[in-house]
């Protein structure tokens, strides 16, 4: 389904005939790094091949129903491997701790749908035109294996269906909905995945929602909205950093808001920021003119 396959032909290819993968996803994973990064690794050890699964960051409890979850480690406990595989990582800073992974392999892959993307990798396959990096996966691990499982099946479904806001942001296309489908006839069960993430909401969520909703501000007319957490607001209700996951798509959703702004306080004292926007409104530029 994707318009190039050469790139995805060549990569399965590399996979099937090497061994010894570390496989990094994003710093303050969301659904669509673990979900795609976790179906590629479940595929290559359906394949017998020796890989790891890393991430800097905590993975938030709303992913832990996806196959081998529980087997994601941080950078300190990952032994190295010749190649090591980035999955939707736009930029190399992306990687957090896990990028002296990343420069002591022999071998660096980038999977990616961001058309920001640096080109970091040796190899770098990004399709820009592509919703969710899960679409990428699909066709990759369908190339590889000749069939996608059940589990994987329900990685990729999860993957798409986050970053897509449930098939609901401007991102999603005739791409998206092919690669669901085919999900579905793999396996994949949209009403069952749509509940454990979305249906499911720790009552430590729903207050920092709540308390973000009641405190965000207005400006330029309206037309941008914006939040902030502080670890202090955190500790009040027993909340982690990723529990405010989803908080900026409320303030998007106010009917004068164009642009959102979410900034969250880290342990370290630095700030997480995330834009969104409706209409035409370019916010990866603006992300971009800020470094």
């Amino acid at each position: 389904m994707l318009k190039n396959y050469e790139g995805i032909n060549a990569i399965s290819e590399f996979l099937k005939q090497n061994d010894g993968y570390a496989i990094i996803i994003h710093i303050s994973p969301d659904g669509d790094s673990i979900g795609s990064g976790l179906a590629l690794y479940s595929a290559l050890k359906l394949m017998d091949k020796q890989c790891t699964i890393v991430c800097q960051d905590r993975i938030p409890q709303t992913y832990s129903f996806l196959q081998y979850a529980n087997e994601i480690i941080t950078p300190d406990k990952a032994q190295k491997f010749e190649t090591a595989i980035a999955v939707d990582c736009a930029d190399v800073s992306r990687l957090g701790a896990a990028n002296k992974i990343f420069e002591g392999a022999k071998n660096t892959l980038s999977i990616d749908h961001h058309g920001t993307n640096s080109m970091f990798a040796m190899h770098n396959e990004v399709h820009p035109y592509c919703a969710a990096t899960g679409e990428i996966i699909f066709e990759l691990v369908k190339t590889m294996l000749g069939f996608i499982s059940s589990q994987i099946a329900d990685c990729l479904y999860t993957a798409i269906m986050t970053d897509t806001g449930n098939f609901s942001f401007s991102n999603t296309n005739s791409n998206t909905f092919e690669v669901a489908a085919a999900l579905m006839r793999f396996g994949a069960n949209p009403s069952e995945l749509n509940t454990l993430v979305y249906r499911n909401v720790p009552i430590a969520k729903t207050k920092l929602l709540g308390f973000a909703l009641s405190t965000f501000e207005l400006k330029h007319n309206e037309k941008i909205g914006i939040s902030v957490v502080t670890q202090q607001d955190l500790q009040r209700y027993n909340a982690k950093g990723d529990d405010a996951e989803g908080i900026i798509d409320h303030i998007r959703d106010i009917e004068s808001v164009e642009i959102a702004i979410f900034m969250r306080e880290c342990q370290d004292g630095s700030y997480k920021v995330g834009l969104r926007s409706k209409g035409n409104n370019d916010v990866a530029a603006l992300a971009q003119n800020f470094g």
